[in-house]
């Protein structure tokens, strides 16, 4: 049923969404800038380790006994994590609240972060940030969707394989997220400098696609590199940008924010992708990205 899939992921979505806004905030309040940026690094590269073994394990699956065994296998693991959490929350909440009595805002400074929240975004430049974070989102996500379907479609692969050479995909964007943590250390300092950066190689691998876009190898690396690239771009405006506003105590909303509008460009691939490919073919489609 179509309805109960949009309910169930509609419940998963906001189940995924409770978690990164929270992280966030605790690795700001918690940690110096230095250690909060090794921080953001290990919590993606844990991410991004188990995209790739679910890349590994889903086809495993699939040809075993079917799709419905990989929700089984989710659920199962979920309940893992669940129960091992609730074990070890007490003693992580109290470790959290030793460290962070000092860190508690007074009253007095409600009013001004109430005042600096607004002048964030209206002001600030966190608008034109927000523009940029969709078309990451249109790009990181869309790839990552329809890329199977592209292989499948054009290359004549069968779903399974297609599933599991896309693992290229967290591999690249891996190492994409571990070049960005160096690179706004050691060299450009500034989260908008480093996303333009990350944006115009995307468009270089984006013109090799477009020329070897009938090459197997070359479309699944390149679109690989390209979605790294946008995993560049989202650690740097989704991570590093919220940390900015540490003083108005809103850093969580904030990250949220910028979070929520990766899915708005989400939202467009999902829709807008597969539109596009049926009424122009996939050609038309390479140019677009």
């Amino acid at each position: 049923s179509v309805a109960a899939l949009i309910v169930i992921w509609g419940v998963n979505g906001l189940a995924q969404a409770m978690l990164w806004p929270p992280i966030v905030k605790i690795m700001s309040e918690q940690l110096s800038k230095e250690k909060y940026t090794k921080g953001v690094f290990w919590v993606t590269t844990a991410a991004q380790i188990s995209t790739i073994c679910i890349y590994l394990i889903v086809p495993l699956l699939i040809s075993i006994s079917g799709w419905r065994s990989v929700f089984f296998c989710a659920a199962g693991l979920a309940v893992v994590v669940l129960v091992l959490f609730f074990l070890c929350i007490s003693r992580i909440t109290k470790k959290m609240s030793d460290l962070s009595n000092e860190n508690t805002l007074s009253s007095n400074t409600n009013l001004v972060v109430s005042e600096s929240i607004k002048k964030a975004f209206i002001s600030s430049g966190l608008i034109f940030i927000l523009f940029a974070i969709i078309l990451q989102g249109i790009l990181r996500d869309g790839l990552t969707s329809w890329m199977p379907t592209y292989m499948t479609e054009i290359f004549g692969m069968s779903t399974t394989l297609s599933i599991f050479l896309n693992v290229l995909i967290p591999v690249f964007s891996w190492v994409c997220i571990l070049i960005a943590g160096i690179l706004f250390k050691k060299v450009f300092k500034s989260e908008v400098i480093q996303a333009m950066f990350f944006f115009g190689v995307a468009l270089l691998f984006a013109v090799v696609f477009l020329l070897g876009r009938n090459i197997p190898a070359v479309a699944i690396t390149s679109a690989a590199l390209i979605t790294g690239c946008m995993h560049g771009v989202n650690i740097t405006l989704i991570s590093y940008v919220p940390l900015r506003f540490k003083k108005t105590g809103k850093v969580a909303l904030v990250s949220g924010v910028t979070n929520a509008f990766t899915y708005i460009g989400s939202t467009i691939s999902s829709y807008g992708f597969a539109a596009i490919s049926v009424s122009f073919g996939w050609e038309v489609l390479v140019y677009i990205w």
